[in-house]
């Protein structure tokens, strides 16, 4: 809490061979500065400096440029998914509720072509949207809807669970839309960090309302919903609702519940901030593994804790289910 006072403080980046370049920063508080990097600065690795008064910080930075990603807009309904009025989302088994059609199929088209096309923006406009199998996202591609309180994807219960609802690899977005989920193992889920091709992942302003349980507690829906509750409760294959790693990865001004665990993130460098989590879990809501630059801050965790640290590894599956725990 030393970056601030009556002088300003200034970034200061030095390389073999070459001048020191001098950033004032963009926004200074006490503990933190943002400072835009120059376009004419070669990538590289860095020296950097933080000089307010005295020298407050000193270490070696890398400096990469990644590629932009494309913003061009590919709209689900243009490719044939059908969206309800947001009022009709419910918890239900039933694909043929009133004015809901599955859209599965036409949402995973407009993803593919997002993808085909080097990357984009697949847009969901208003309304809820029926999911009756796993969305895959091409890299460079984000899921975009209106806004969490008026677009979402629901997906029905299923037996076997779905090993996950969204899936990606690596350098993929799910933004501003609610996601309802019922039987699964996750709701989003990616490239564990211990494998090359992962990170860069944004979800960002989403409601998740994950129940792996909701509709066994009672005769409605299965005859021996007993016997598949325990089945379900005693499933230990289970993962997170959201479940991938890497550098990069961002998960900001989220609400997400879990009928489980939270989150599972493995190898993890980047930011996780402003985000409500609520968990049922039986042990902690939030494992974040191999902890390496990670920034946590303004989280509420409802129920059951965080366990961030730099050890131990947490288990992932791959896209038809299976088990993948390596340790590391």
């Amino acid at each position: 809490k030393c970056l601030t006072g009556e002088s300003p403080a200034t970034i200061v980046l030095r390389s073999s061979g070459s001048e020191p370049v001098a950033l004032t920063p963009e926004k200074a508080e006490p503990w933190s500065l943002s400072v835009a990097v120059p376009e004419s600065l070669v990538p590289g690795e860095y020296e950097l400096a933080v000089r307010h008064d005295v020298i407050v910080a000193a270490r070696r930075v890398t400096i990469s440029r990644q590629p932009q990603w494309k913003q061009d807009v590919f709209d689900v309904r243009d490719f044939g998914a059908v969206p309800a009025d947001a009022k009709y989302l419910s918890w239900d088994t039933d694909p043929e509720k009133i004015g809901k059609v599955d859209s599965s199929e036409a949402i995973q088209r407009a993803l593919n072509a997002a993808g085909a096309n080097g990357g984009g923006v697949v847009c969901l406009p208003r309304g809820g949207y029926l999911c009756t199998r796993p969305l895959n996202v091409p890299k460079f591609v984000t899921l975009r809807g209106a806004g969490r309180g008026l677009t979402g994807i629901e997906w029905t219960d299923c037996d076997p669970p779905r090993p996950t609802c969204i899936r990606g690899s690596s350098h993929f977005g799910v933004e501003d839309l609610s996601l309802y989920a019922l039987n699964h193992y996750a709701v989003i889920s990616g490239n564990s960090g211990r494998f090359e091709d992962s990170g860069n992942v944004g979800i960002r302003r989403v409601l998740v309302r994950a129940d792996r349980f909701v509709t066994c507690e009672s005769p409605r829906h299965y005859p021996n919903y007993k016997e598949i509750f325990e089945q379900r409760l005693n499933d230990h294959n289970r993962v997170a609702a959201l479940t991938f790693g890497g550098e990069n990865i961002e998960i900001i001004d989220c609400d997400i519940y879990s009928s489980r665990l939270v989150l599972g993130l493995d190898k993890v460098s980047g930011r996780i901030a402003g985000n409500r989590f609520t968990a049922t879990p039986t042990h902690w809501s939030l494992f974040v593994r191999g902890v390496n630059r990670v920034i946590f801050e303004d989280n509420y965790s409802a129920d059951g804790g965080a366990s961030l640290s730099s050890v131990h590894h947490f288990p992932h599956f791959d896209e038809e289910g299976v088990r993948k725990s390596r340790a590391h």
